[in-house]
């Protein structure tokens, strides 16, 4: 399942000001560094704000992952995506409004994710990706050209998706 499959919008009741984007480029949701150091005002360079953050001992690859990118003068960009933990910790180590505002935000965004409807709409865009998968392989185990579904065994172009493919097994396929 491609991580962007899945869409996060901030909880309602927050202000568009306050909104900081949420990305799923990563196993878990994350926010860019860059924006949430802009938003809280930070009045450091980004690039020594970060270092020193890093030094409260976050971990890349767990709390945080580097990307990079070219600018329009072919530089290399800098930022870092961190998971919200790291988000509302960062937050609270500034000690400020702008800090605890966010950290709320964050809060809010994370109780949004947890949510029973959340969670079912994660688990069915990861049972749909999974059964396309399935289909994919079956069909190219078995040499059957792309657009063909295969129907109780039987091919068909008729649109019977996993359920065909799968049969009894995939029933909640949709």
């Amino acid at each position: 399942m491609k991580p962007d499959d899945i869409t996060h919008t901030p909880p309602q009741g927050i202000p568009m000001g306050m909104r900081i984007p949420i990305t799923h480029e990563q196993s878990v949701p994350t926010v860019s560094a860059r924006a949430l150091h802009q938003a809280l005002q930070v009045a450091t360079r980004y690039h020594d704000w970060f270092a020193r953050m890093r030094g409260h001992g976050f971990v890349e690859g767990k709390d945080f992952y580097t990307t990079s990118r070219n600018t329009s003068r072919g530089r290399s960009h800098i930022d870092h995506a961190i998971t919200i933990t790291m988000a509302k910790e960062l937050c609270m180590l500034q000690c400020s409004p702008a800090g605890r505002e966010f950290r709320r935000y964050f809060l809010a965004c994370e109780q949004d994710w947890e949510s029973p409807d959340q969670l079912i709409k994660r688990a069915l865009a990861f049972a749909r990706a999974r059964c396309a998968e399935a289909q994919r392989r079956i069909m190219a185990e078995h040499g059957l050209p792309r657009g063909l579904t295969v129907l109780g065994g039987i091919p068909s172009t008729g649109a019977g998706g996993c359920r065909g493919v799968l049969g009894p097994a995939a029933r909640g396929c949709a």
